[in-house]
């Protein structure tokens, strides 16, 4: 007998994830399927987390001590990620 010819297994296209750092902590953002997605956040000794935006066109983290601001956001354009670190001291 001859085998019967099967479909292959319907495919979605691998997760993409990048890390950010600054002075105030870091994130890990993936891009999966046009859409990005905010998978961790750690800030630095001393630092607060507030996490402004978590999924969507935009994933944006910010860290804030007494003297320092670290916003780390990916912006999704064109289906790539293009991430920005602003850092700003004594504010």
């Amino acid at each position: 007998t001859t085998p019967t010819p099967t479909e292959p297994p319907a495919t979605t296209p691998p997760a993409n994830t990048t890390t950010l750092s600054g002075v105030g902590g870091s994130i890990t953002v993936r891009l999966q399927n046009g859409h990005l997605t905010l998978v961790s956040s750690h800030p630095a000794n001393g630092f607060t987390v507030e996490v402004a935006q978590a999924s969507g066109n935009r994933v944006e983290v910010r860290f804030t001590s007494s003297s320092h601001r670290t916003k780390l956001r990916v912006d999704l354009k064109n289906g790539a990620m293009y991430p920005r670190t602003p850092e700003e001291e004594s504010f």
